[in-house]
């Protein structure tokens, strides 16, 4: 009798499972591509903040417009280069332009809308109106009133009160931009939001990381690098 060796096919049910190379290699390529998509969702939120606290600038922009409009050009008076996010205190822009940005005359400390402050600082201060008033929060922007334009202060006299003899009110507006090269004019700020250069202690770096958002002079808004910002740390 012959006998055939006997070879057994192999089963096609068989599954070939992951070695552990192959595994290393994928959970690393899964990791890597978490990695990136974490970074691009930072990155886009980052960029959309920046964004919308531009056209928030560009209103406040409109409502010194408007405010100018109706004052003869002259700029207002303001005592306090640190701009909180209420419009009762007139020390501060918001308290002169409120009525250019659609708000009624406050009774008290009001906050701004949120609509109306850069996204990127509330998030950064996420109590900034714990009390309700506003009058709890820091710095959401810088209007500086040191700022000097051809030996004319902008926002008139600093530190003087309006029915202080040597008060000086804030300078003609048209005649300041006509008596300005228009490139100096599109470099001289207005209004910034004023975390980081303007204010460290109460945040270590800009809210919007390496970038600053800017009003200017002839009321462009431009997003830079901080370090390029005219808006330097006021003394």
């Amino acid at each position: 009798m012959k006998y055939e060796s006997f070879k057994s096919a192999p089963s096609r049910n068989r599954r070939k499972g992951f070695t552990l190379v192959e595994l290393l290699v994928t959970i690393t390529i899964i990791v890597v591509l978490a990695a990136l998509s974490t970074i691009m969702v930072k990155r886009a939120i980052v960029s959309s903040q920046r964004a919308s606290c531009v056209s928030i600038l560009r209103q406040h922009g409109i409502a010194l417009f408007g405010y100018l409009a109706d004052n003869n050009d002259q700029m207002p008076n303001i005592q306090s280069n640190w701009t909180r996010p209420i419009y009762s205190n007139k020390n501060m822009l918001f308290g002169h332009t409120y009525p250019y940005l659609g708000l009624e005359k406050p009774s008290g400390p009001i906050p701004l809308p949120e609509s109306l402050v850069c996204p990127a600082w509330r998030k950064r201060f996420p109590k900034w109106n714990a009390n309700g008033r506003g009058d709890s929060a820091g710095s959401v922007y810088a209007a500086n009133q040191d700022q000097m334009v051809g030996g004319v202060r902008l926002f008139g006299s600093q530190g003087v009160p309006p029915g202080d003899p040597t008060f000086k009110p804030g300078a003609n507006y048209s005649k300041i931009l006509e008596g300005t090269a228009n490139n100096r004019a599109s470099n001289i700020p207005l209004l910034s939001d004023g975390q980081g250069l303007i204010n460290p202690k109460e945040s270590a770096d800009p809210v919007h990381g390496t970038m600053r958002n800017c009003l200017y002079l002839d009321m462009h808004v431009e997003s830079r690098p901080y370090r390029q910002s005219p808006m330097g740390p006021v003394k």
